[in-house]
């Protein structure tokens, strides 16, 4: 069972890069509709792995809320909502296994894991647009989603629209619900503890800002290929916390 935590875990340094990476991240979340957590996981990885699961998963809650605020009257219901039962089995599955994976192995499949998110969306592959796609996709959200809080890169990058309101407003959407579906999760675990709520809680600033800065900015960054840049950072930085991980 991974190890509980407590605020002064955490030193201001630690705190401040934290919420640096969580800034950047949220940037790129409000302008493209999803990937604060592909940006951040890594950083939040190598400053300290007691940033995972629980932190990590509050925060990758409260910013597809906030998007999906501003835009939820062109919100898809469909492939939410296939999306969603597929969810609830991942979650379940993940919950399971993270019960007995360390903090360190947990850091090192967060590595992994943004990796892999990273390949399939340089791939361009692209899934079919039907209920039985999106039930999958669900599943592997769900997986993601409560170990690393990357769920929605798989929703992310299989689900289209030509709207970008709609997009976002829909990925946002899923974000939201998959993600307190994480929380319940935590919460049966024993991780929704108030030390965790805090660590949760000290990313905010970070989060916060850089999603009001998104807001002015949108159509300014949206001419430049943030997720290309998001991605080499992202694929730099797991690297590097798969080698500060790797198994002895």
């Amino acid at each position: 069972m991974g190890a509980r935590i407590h605020l002064l875990d955490f030193d201001f340094q630690q705190l401040l890069l934290a919420n640096i990476a969580l800034f950047f991240g949220a940037i790129v979340h409000g302008t493209v509709g999803f990937g604060m957590i592909m940006v951040a996981a890594p950083f939040l990885a190598l400053i300290s792995p007691l940033f995972f699961p629980t932190p990590v998963v509050l925060a990758g809650f409260l910013m597809p809320l906030l998007v999906a605020s501003r835009h939820w009257k062109d919100a898809e219901p469909g492939p939410i909502a296939y999306a969603l039962f597929g969810r609830v089995f991942g979650t379940a599955a993940a919950a399971t296994a993270l019960y007995y994976i360390s903090s360190q192995s947990l850091a090192f499949s967060v590595g992994w894991m943004v990796m892999l998110s990273v390949g399939i969306s340089v791939t361009g592959l692209q899934l079919p647009q039907t209920p039985k796609a999106f039930a999958w996709v669900g599943v592997l959200s769900g997986i993601m989603g409560i170990s690393s809080a990357l769920g929605g890169v798989p929703i992310g990058l299989s689900y289209r629209n030509d709207n970008p309101d709609a997009y976002r407003a829909t990925v946002s959407g899923f974000l939201s619900i998959g993600a307190m579906m994480s929380i319940i999760g935590l919460g049966i675990m024993g991780r929704l503890n108030t030390p965790n709520l805090l660590a949760g809680a000290s990313l905010l600033p970070g989060l916060l800002a850089g999603f009001a800065l998104a807001i002015p900015l949108s159509k300014t960054l949206r001419k430049i290929p943030l997720r290309p840049m998001a991605q080499i950072v992202s694929v730099f930085a797991a690297i590097a916390v798969i080698a500060r991980n790797w198994p002895n």
